[in-house]
């Protein structure tokens, strides 16, 4: 990528995206829940006058998980907060997407082509998401 081509990618996200980022450090959220998370952008649309056409948590496993208040079972903690997350998409009228990382995926190599590929990940593995190891 060029420098300019650079700028320009970057000038487009300036104007099109909003990006709350827990991590950098003068951010003034850290921790969210899912329902909270709504409410980041509903207020932030309402202070910014302006409607998002969809929202995007990556990674899904920084959302706090409160399996506590479901008995500690995650299935209906995860139920839970993706009925809340479908929920919001159909009222705001906004595409609404979850980033789930998968690690332990074993890659597979095609014979015809000797080219190694990821297999989608099974329903088994999604496990509210699992960031691999940094070594």
């Amino acid at each position: 990528m060029s420098q300019a081509e650079k700028t320009y990618a970057e000038q487009v996200v300036s104007e099109y995206f909003y990006i709350l980022d827990t991590e950098e450090m003068d951010s003034s959220v850290k921790d969210f829940k899912v329902n909270q998370f709504y409410d980041i952008v509903n207020r932030t649309e309402q202070q910014l006058g302006v409607k998002f056409d969809g929202t995007l948590i990556d990674p899904w496993n920084d959302v706090i998980n409160e399996t506590q208040d479901y008995g500690n079972r995650e299935d209906l903690w995860l139920a839970d907060a993706l009925k809340v997350t479908r929920r919001d998409a159909k009222v705001k009228n906004r595409l609404n997407i979850i980033i789930n990382h998968i690690s332990d995926i074993k890659p597979i190599i095609d014979r015809d082509t000797n080219r190694t590929y990821y297999p989608a990940a099974l329903p088994s593995e999604w496990a509210g998401g699992r960031t691999p190891a940094i070594s």
